[in-house]
């Protein structure tokens, strides 16, 4: 879903769709700093360096994702966004699924039907590395 983030209670904001962000894109630069950016119910994404040496991830069946210039020590250590230490690496999180994010600190709480439950859960992310040229708009339909 996208193009913006969305969590359990916000992805009617989004789209199914193939999106083509830059990491710095990804990111949702809130006023205090905090968790942000997720991308919610992903079948499949990709990440490359300038080289276009990559990494796939195909999740069987849905996953949530987030990439990051920091990590999230550095985002949670920030109070303001200018203090939020970036770095030339990517923090890549694959997570089989994210709790809503609600809006109880300026209103009601989060409604239970979007809390994620602790409950047994069987999930898998198949990880694939990428060659420079072997990803494109047809192929990352066809790899895994």
């Amino acid at each position: 879903l996208g193009p913006g983030e969305a969590y359990r209670d916000t992805k009617d904001a989004q789209r199914v769709g193939l999106y083509k962000l830059t990491v710095d894109q990804l990111f949702t630069n809130y006023v205090r700093p905090q968790e942000n950016g997720n991308r919610h119910q992903v079948r499949r994404m990709a990440i490359c360096d300038i080289k276009n040496f990559g990494l796939l991830a195909v999740g069987t069946p849905l996953f949530d994702f987030t990439a990051k210039h920091c990590t999230n020590e550095q985002l949670d250590a920030a109070s303001h966004p200018h203090e939020i230490e970036q770095d030339d690496s990517i923090t890549l999180n694959l997570d089989w699924a994210h709790s809503g994010i609600g809006s109880h600190s300026c209103g009601p709480e989060l409604d239970a039907k979007y809390h994620l439950l602790l409950e047994p859960f069987c999930h898998s992310i198949r990880l694939r590395a990428l060659a420079p040229g072997e990803l494109n708009d047809s192929s990352f339909f066809t790899l895994g």
